[in-house]
């Protein structure tokens, strides 16, 4: 890209942060993604050096990424560290969100209004009651609705600089399907 096209595409995501936001819910398959807005994401990085998007879409590879996705979530909730580290990011309460403005709300998680109003009057589920949900949302509904599966990927893994613009690269898609 050309310098001013990045400040124009940085100008539109910059106005895109006010509306980000995480529904872990049902993805709606009725809106198939083209390849045309595929390869726009893959150009919106294309400036990020050693770092590039795979975009995985037939039905082999999303039943091949979805079991492998559905098995590592296996793997942390079976390890015991692992699991409480994950739920620490739970915030169940506008006091918690409030105080920590990260992490993952019980709004945001999916399930009807009635399931999310339950939540928040009931007792809080245990971890492993937790751990249990999330399983069953990562398989049922995260990897059985996605439409497609992507993968950003950097040369060196162990190389600071390039995880740093990996997660940039991650902002920017993010950010872009906000618009």
């Amino acid at each position: 890209m050309q310098p001013d096209q990045v400040i124009s595409v940085a100008k539109k995501l910059w106005s895109a942060i006010p509306h980000c936001h995480t529904n872990s819910g049902r993805y709606d398959q009725s809106q198939k993604v083209s390849a045309e807005t595929l390869q726009s994401l893959k150009s919106l990085i294309s400036d990020e050096q050693d770092v590039t998007v795979f975009w995985f879409t037939n039905d082999y590879e999303l039943s091949r990424i979805g079991n492998l996705v559905v098995q590592a979530t296996e793997a942390i909730i079976a390890d015991h560290d692992q699991s409480h580290d994950s739920a620490k990011w739970y915030r169940f309460d506008w006091d918690e969100v409030g105080r920590h403005r990260d992490g993952i709300t019980l709004d945001a998680m999916g399930g009807s209004a009635l399931l999310r109003a339950a939540a928040k009057i009931l007792p809080r589920q245990s971890q492993e009651q937790n751990d249990q949900f999330w399983l069953k949302a990562t398989h049922e509904v995260h990897t059985a609705t996605a439409s497609l599966f992507g993968i950003i990927a950097v040369r060196d893994q162990d190389n600071l600089a390039q995880r740093m613009r990996c997660g940039r690269a991650w902002q920017r898609i993010h950010l872009w399907a906000t618009m």
